[in-house]
């Protein structure tokens, strides 16, 4: 999959209920995979026969697995959205980091596998949107003046943000949250 980071260009996201519902299941199936085997080693038959889903209705939304993957992390994204306090970084950084904690095994599937990359590219991608869009708001709100450009500073965070985050889980979590989270709320 060509991945620009933009999983909205080609999944509307006000779908009737159908199609929302086949989102979901396919979204399941795959997070449900993950818990037992490496995304590499997960086909799109499977996620389909796990969902309960035809092949067609799967390719009718989606590309490929890494674009289904895609969306689920646009899905997160949106949950963690409901999280943000532009005036209190650390609500949603705890979120994020509480919800990749409770899906360890999915996540550490997910960072254990030649598509490393492109899982880092895709995280990368979903924290820059939202850190850029938290420190805009944030500029207004306050009326202060940051010392580089928001965008520089999002996708800087962001990179390290989830290169944090690989070490986090690829090492059991062996850093208490808590302690990730006062790191973490030291940046922008």
């Amino acid at each position: 999959m060509n991945n620009n980071g933009n999983v909205s260009k080609s999944i509307p996201y006000n779908l009737d209920f159908r199609i929302t519902k086949t989102h979901k299941y396919l979204s399941n199936a795959l997070f449900s995979l993950l818990e037992k085997k490496s995304f590499n080693k997960i086909t799109v038959k499977e996620i389909c026969d796990t969902a309960l889903v035809s092949r067609s209705s799967f390719y009718s939304s989606f590309e490929d697995k890494y674009h289904l993957l895609l969306f689920c992390l646009e899905e997160l994204k949106a949950e963690v959205q409901d999280q943000v306090d532009y005036n209190n970084k650390t609500l949603m950084l705890d979120y994020a980091l509480s919800y990749i904690e409770s899906h360890g095994k999915l996540f550490k599937s997910l960072f254990n596998t030649e598509t490393t990359l492109e899982l880092r590219n895709m995280l990368i991608s979903v924290f820059h949107e939202e850190l850029a869009a938290f420190l805009q708001v944030k500029q207004t709100i306050n009326q202060e003046e940051f010392p580089y450009s928001i965008d520089l500073m999002a996708i800087f965070a962001a990179g390290g943000t989830t290169q944090l985050i690989q070490w986090w889980v690829c090492n059991d979590f062996s850093v208490p949250k808590e302690k990730l989270l006062r790191l973490l709320d030291n940046f922008p």
